[in-house]
This record gives C-alpha cells, structure tokens and sequence, in this order.
C-alpha cells in the first residue's frame, strides 16, 4: 500500500511538471517567432538567410529513436541565430521511457570554413508530447558538431552528432548522430 502511494504521488508530480512546461510552450514559440522576425528582413536584404533539415537517430541506453529537425535563421559572417523545430520519437522496452515528442527551440552556432566547413551549434527551447502518462512538456537543450560537404556555393552536405538534454519528469540524455542539408537563400555564399 505504502509503495503505490508513493508511486501515485510521482505521477501526480510528473503530471503536474508536465502542465506547468504545457503552459510555457506558448510563451517559448512567441520568443522563437520574435527573434526570427527581428533578424528575418535585414537576413533577406543581406542575402543571408541559413537553413538546415536533418535527421538524427537517438540513443540512450535500452531505447532507440529518431528525428528530422529544420533550423531556420540569419547567418552574419561565420555566425548564425535563429529557431528550430522538429518531431521525435524514442522507443523502449520499458513504457515509461517510450515518447513522441516535438522540440523547440531557438539556435545558434558558428561555421568555419569557405567551401568545406566544420559548424557547432547548441539549442534551447523546449519540448512537448506524449508520453506513458498522457501529454508532458520540459526544457530542452542540444549542442552538436558537423562537417558540412558542399554540393554548390549556397548547399551542403551535413554528417555530425548532436548530444540532447531533456529534463520535465526524468532527464533524459540522447546521443543524436544525423546527416542533413544545409543552404543559404540568395546566393550569399560564406
């Protein structure tokens, strides 16, 4: 008795930490839309609006997944912020490791190079979706490292990794290693 006392308190918690990260949800995607119309004009005057669309596999021990994840945003030089958003979902034996989730989150990072490029990037945002015990949302933070292989002056080739923090109930690392394409819109080349 004393142990699935115990056990309906955890879910009411998590239920409730869910809530609370439904609510943020708005308030995040506002300040992704924010940033990316401050920047989005004077990107396209400039001829340097970047994006990228991946695909990732996830990882943790006893589960395995998979992602596609857009970013869109400015590129300044060798710098670029903007947002991404993307849809997930990670398996296991265990149900209450299984999810279906989307993150969101604004980016940034930095490319070096001219033609072949080595590019970091980290984001911050947040995530929602279905878990075991119905809808849940948390923070959510990457922060990963590609080689980008050109296909044109504006297009790339994209083979890296990504580490994924997920925290809302239990924390969750991924291992998220993925392959993509990169572009810049308006011929603006790096």
């Amino acid at each position: 008795m004393g142990s699935e006392l115990s056990s309906v308190k955890r879910t009411d918690r998590r239920r409730d930490e869910g809530r609370r990260g439904l609510l943020v949800a708005p308030f995040v995607l506002l300040a992704c839309l924010s940033v990316g119309a401050l920047f989005a004009p004077e990107a396209r005057a400039d001829g340097v609006l970047a994006a990228t669309l991946e695909g990732h596999g996830l990882y943790r021990p006893g589960s395995f997944g998979g992602t596609v994840i857009a970013d869109l945003g400015a590129r300044f030089g060798v710098f670029s912020l903007g947002g991404g958003l993307g849809a997930a979902a990670l398996s296991s034996d265990d149900a209450e490791r299984s999810r279906a989730f989307m993150p969101l989150a604004l980016s940034a990072g930095v490319a070096l190079g001219e033609t072949w490029r080595v590019r970091f990037r980290a984001r911050g945002g947040l995530w929602a979706g279905a878990v075991n015990e119905g809808l849940r949302a948390g923070p959510f933070a990457s922060a990963g490292a590609y080689l980008d292989v050109p296909l044109g002056p504006d297009a790339w080739f994209t083979v890296g990794t990504d580490g994924w923090l997920m925290a809302g109930g239990d924390t969750i690392l991924l291992f998220a290693p993925g392959i993509g394409l990169a572009w810049n819109f308006g011929g603006s080349g790096l």
